[in-house]
């Protein structure tokens, strides 16, 4: 039945996006799989060891092509083993070719990786205030930049003194991409939030992924991506009030502009009205689109302004077209269903299944 695609239950909805989850685990049971290890890594009992003799960060960086439309967790569970005080760590300088060493090394995370001179980056570093002082204290440093066409910039620097593990024990960090932005979260067995970056938002075809600074020896024992699909741009479009009517404006075909709902004749059984829409007809190389505009009432914060609603087609009759039709859920009706435009500028879409029909009249108003 059509209804279900118009009337839908709590319950139902919630298993909709229940499916619309995905969870991708990488630990020694599938041999880290879904990311791109580097050479120097290798797995021990139950975790991945990155050991870095070189003067280079090295990186993990998953392989996936991830949903663009999906909001992201990334979680870690993992330790820098060289990570004790007042210890010095061997590795290659790569100019001289010779060994030197250095105390508490960098590691971290990576995230929004499109490549070596885009990302952003939250870098840990413990060290010690006065080794060896009766007030000597402990701490870690967390770092979060980010890196554009090479050039960084550091968006929050904070000091760690307790919550977390400061030496070469687990820590778990998760950070956690959607609309709202960035949020950094760290501990030893309580996670604290250490940074909000509203503005951050998730880079389209990015990765994520671990890093070993200098010396660094890396010991991951689990990574999780937990992704949930977004449905709110599925339908987008480039469209804007400003450059709509600045094309309605030059247009000559009179069904190009806004339209807004007239009235309806709905079997209520079958179909219900998912609002009193105002949309838009703009002609394309096939026929043309219809742009939601306003007016949703079921499922309202699924819309936004410009996006897709449906397509006519045109069809061999005059005034006749194939209809794509999104419901309120952004399920698409393409079966058994057509439009049509009459000489009154009067709009019509049929459901014959439904016995049931919207008409919409062509505004002389604009947005």
């Amino acid at each position: 039945m059509m209804a279900s695609r118009f009337i839908v239950s709590v319950g139902a909805l919630m298993l909709a996006i229940a499916a619309q989850c995905t969870t991708l685990y990488s630990t020694w049971l599938n041999d880290f799989g879904y990311f791109s290890l580097p050479q120097q890594a290798r797995i021990v009992g139950k975790r991945l060891i990155i050991d870095n003799t070189t003067d280079k960060p090295l990186l993990a960086i998953d392989s996936m092509e991830h949903d663009r439309n999906a909001s992201f967790r990334f979680v870690l569970q993992l330790a820098n083993r060289h990570n004790s005080e007042g210890q010095r760590y061997g590795f290659f300088d790569s100019h001289s070719g010779k060994k030197r060493k250095t105390d508490n090394p960098e590691w971290g995370v990576v995230w929004n990786y499109v490549d070596s001179l885009n990302f952003c980056s939250l870098t840990l570093r413990c060290s010690n205030s006065c080794l060896h002082d009766v007030l000597d204290e402990r701490s870690m440093t967390a770092e979060v930049s980010i890196t554009r066409a090479g050039r960084s910039s550091t968006l929050l620097h904070t000091s760690i003194t307790r919550g977390a593990n400061l030496y070469e024990g687990d820590n778990r960090v998760h950070i956690v991409l959607n609309e709202s932005g960035t949020t950094i979260l760290l501990g030893s067995s309580k996670l604290s939030t250490i940074a909000r970056l509203p503005g951050q938002l998730l880079v389209p075809g990015s990765h994520f992924g671990v890093f070993a600074g200098k010396a660094a020896l890396l010991s991951v024992e689990r990574m999780v991506i937990h992704s949930v699909h977004s449905p709110i741009n599925d339908l987008a479009t480039a469209w804007t009030a400003e450059t709509l009517d600045s094309h309605f404006a030059t247009s000559s075909d009179p069904i190009e502009g806004y339209w807004d709902y007239l009235d309806r004749s709905l079997d209520e059984s079958s179909l219900r009205l998912g609002g009193r829409y105002r949309i838009a007809l703009v002609k394309t190389t096939s026929g043309y689109d219809i742009l939601y505009i306003d007016g949703a009432a079921t499922d309202a914060h699924l819309w936004q302004p410009f996006m897709l609603k449906g397509t006519l087609t045109p069809t061999r009759f005059l005034g006749s077209y194939e209809l794509l039709w999104y419901d309120s859920e952004k399920k698409p009706f393409d079966c058994d269903v057509h439009a049509s435009i009459d000489d009154a500028l009067i709009l019509t879409l049929h459901f014959p299944l439904a016995t049931s029909q919207l008409r919409f009249a062509k505004s002389i108003t604009k947005q």
